[in-house]
């Protein structure tokens, strides 16, 4: 009997071990199975985060393909569409709203889909440099080039267009950063350098006309002295400004004759001339004029440089010839004013006249002069850089004409 009882129990504790091995065993696998559970939870979030990334991504190479398409051509309206290398996808609406671009950006990759809203300025970050309804002539070699805008000093394309014909006139060319185009027909594109041309077309409406700018009533009839117009004004006659015109924004000013501004213009605002308007350059950068004056004239606009000399008796309008004088300066290399100042040998005047003194000194060298021009072969006198005497020789070859323009 004790046998028997003794076996039941050992039985007992065999049957206890077995069931504390299984509870054990499923508690373990219960564990593990929840861990795979999560693993794969994880591995299913981090694959989607990875797709939403890649959407991301797509999404935002299509708002720069529209947007370098915006800068191309103001009024592109798309769709722009496209796939990465990876698979993704994008794809780009446009929606036009006066002078903004609003980009809809939808990006694809894996199931997953991104959106971006991106609204671009156009009037300050795309625009023509130069644009007209008539006939561009350009006589002589003409540069054309852009910034973003003044607040984003970075280049940017300088693009020219006109709804009339483009003209070249002889040998001269014209060199632009972005698109020389125009209307009508186009002189000599062979002579269009660096940029592209392109000819024909339908000209473009424009979104405003001389009446509508004119629209106002104009309670001022001069322009003040101080060169800036409070409020819109209207002067009649012939005008000939010898101080910058500040036209600020929401401001028109009518000119009811030719306009002849000698110190460049600035502002946001408006100007209309019924006759010609003759505009020379200033060396002032006005960083508070984003988007520039917008200028209306019914007969020629000449764009002359400070020291071009012009004609305004001319029965054709303005008429601008290059001053040879002013060409010789715009070449001078940037260590003339330096050496001029500080380095001069002595018996060198220091104005005017030194160009006839170094005429003189070319011709009948003094040792002080030569020292001066040539160095001594160390590093502290090195002499004059070649670009330096090579300029210094065309200038005093033109003294005379020099010494009339700064005393004429």
């Amino acid at each position: 009997m004790q046998t028997r009882s003794a076996f039941r129990n050992a039985q007992s504790v065999r049957g206890i071990a077995v069931i504390t091995v299984l509870l054990i065993s499923g508690v373990i696998l219960a564990f593990v199975l929840g861990g795979l559970n999560l693993a794969a939870q994880h591995l299913f979030q981090v694959s989607a985060l990875h797709s939403r990334h890649r959407a991301l991504c797509a999404a935002e190479v299509g708002v720069s393909k529209a947007q370098y398409e915006l800068e191309e051509n103001p009024a592109y309206a798309g769709p722009a569409n496209g796939a990465l290398e990876d698979g993704s996808q994008y794809s780009v609406s446009i929606e036009h709203v006066g002078t903004k671009a609003i980009l809809h950006s939808l990006g694809q990759a894996g199931g997953q889909s991104q959106k971006l809203k991106v609204v671009m300025s156009l009037d300050a970050d795309t625009y023509r440099a130069l644009s007209s309804k008539g006939l561009l002539d350009f006589p002589t070699d003409s540069f054309i080039n852009g910034i973003r805008s003044l607040s984003d000093t970075r280049s940017a394309k300088g693009n020219t267009h006109t709804q009339g014909d483009l003209r070249i006139a002889g040998a001269a060319k014209l060199s632009v950063t972005g698109l020389a185009s125009a209307s009508g027909s186009f002189d000599d594109p062979s002579r269009v350098v660096a940029g592209e041309h392109a000819t024909g077309g339908t000209a473009t409406t424009p979104n405003f006309t001389r009446d509508s700018l004119l629209a106002v009533s104009f309670p001022g009839a001069f322009i003040p002295a101080s060169g800036t117009v409070t409020q819109n004004t209207e002067v009649n006659g012939q005008t000939n400004l010898n101080h910058p015109l500040n036209i600020p924004a929401g401001v028109t000013v009518h000119v009811k004759g030719d306009l002849i501004l000698n110190q460049g213009m600035h502002g946001d605002g408006t100007l209309v001339v019924d006759g010609n308007l003759l505009l020379r350059g200033s060396e002032n950068l006005k960083s508070d004029t984003p988007k520039g004056v917008l200028v209306y004239a019914q007969k020629d606009i000449i764009l002359a440089h400070p020291s071009a000399e012009v004609d305004p008796d001319a029965t054709n309008g303005f008429t601008a010839h290059i001053s040879s004088v002013g060409s010789l300066f715009a070449e001078m290399p940037e260590g003339v004013p330096y050496l001029l100042r500080q380095r001069l040998p002595p018996g060198a005047p220091a104005n005017v006249n030194f160009f006839a003194w170094y005429s003189a000194q070319q011709q009948s060298p003094t040792p002080a002069f030569t020292e001066w021009q040539q160095g001594d072969n160390t590093t502290l006198n090195p002499g004059l850089p070649p670009d330096v005497l090579s300029w210094l020789g065309k200038a005093a070859a033109m003294h005379t004409q020099i010494e009339a323009t700064v005393n004429p």
